[in-house]
């Protein structure tokens, strides 16, 4: 892995003292590296890899602790909902003999407390600018790079339109106060939620652009406070499991044109 050098060499010292913990909780942001290091930890465990994240059931979590065979269970917790993380803590309580459970997250406030409380946490550090640019594989301006603060996010902007997400981004502050309510409608329509789809535009992504080109227009003054603030929100509320995104966005805009109009903003 590249960077992370005091997180490998907290590993190092658990694997070399036999003191690895049985339930592990890995934080970073999307694209830090959080799958990559559970494949090192498998090699250096010598034990294979089990994904359960989407089987959270008792059925499922009484046959794990009744298994012979020596596993890492794996969970990413970023996609799990409350009522999963409370069906989990029996299993995170009781840790296996022979096995390990690794819990992935994004960010600990997503999760209940009882579920960190039983779990030894290690956290992913920042990338240096260097650092990313050691995973750029083509011709990348500095302004499109700034975007990325993982190897992940760089990887993913490399293989994207970002240049027309930036630009959309930016007359949604620029345009949207004289734009008609009918052709704001229209914006949600140039994005996918689910599956890719020709000439769409990947939401997650988009929204991600979004937050940053509010940042960098609200350090120049071109925006409000409340019109960043309310963005972030937004940005937030899109990582909520199972939410209709699309409704999201369309909420979000409405809510952006009204605040323009002199009308507060609506809740997300």
């Amino acid at each position: 892995m590249v960077g992370q050098i005091k997180l490998l060499q907290t590993i190092d010292k658990y694997v070399s003292s036999k003191t690895f913990p049985r339930t592990l909780l890995l934080e970073g942001p999307w694209g830090c590296g959080k799958h990559t290091l559970v494949k090192e930890l498998s090699d250096r465990l010598s034990i294979d890899v089990e994904d359960i994240t989407d089987s959270l059931t008792l059925e499922t979590l009484d046959n794990i602790t009744i298994s012979t065979s020596p596993k890492i269970y794996l969970i990413d917790s970023s996609n799990i909902s409350v009522r999963e993380q409370n069906i989990i803590l029996k299993f995170l309580e009781e840790p296996l003999k022979n096995s390990y459970i690794i819990l992935l997250c994004e960010a600990k406030n997503k999760l209940i407390p009882t579920v960190l409380n039983r779990c030894v946490c290690l956290i992913f550090e920042s990338y240096t600018k260097e650092e990313l640019r050691s995973f750029v594989t083509e011709k990348i301006s500095e302004d499109i790079l700034s975007l990325a603060h993982t190897p992940g996010m760089v990887i993913k902007i490399q293989s994207s339109p970002v240049e027309s997400m930036m630009s959309l981004a930016t007359q949604i502050f620029q345009k949207l106060k004289v734009a008609s309510y009918s052709n704001i409608l229209t914006i949600p329509n140039k994005l996918y939620y689910k599956q890719p789809e020709e000439n769409l535009l990947e939401f997650d992504l988009f929204a991600y652009v979004l937050l940053n080109v509010a940042c960098k227009l609200y350090n120049a003054g071109k925006i409000t406070y409340n019109e960043y603030i309310y963005t972030n929100r937004f940005y937030n509320a899109c990582a909520i499991p199972n939410i209709n995104k699309q409704q999201l966005f369309e909420h979000y805009i409405v809510s952006l044109k009204r605040f323009y109009e002199g009308e507060p903003f609506d809740e997300i």
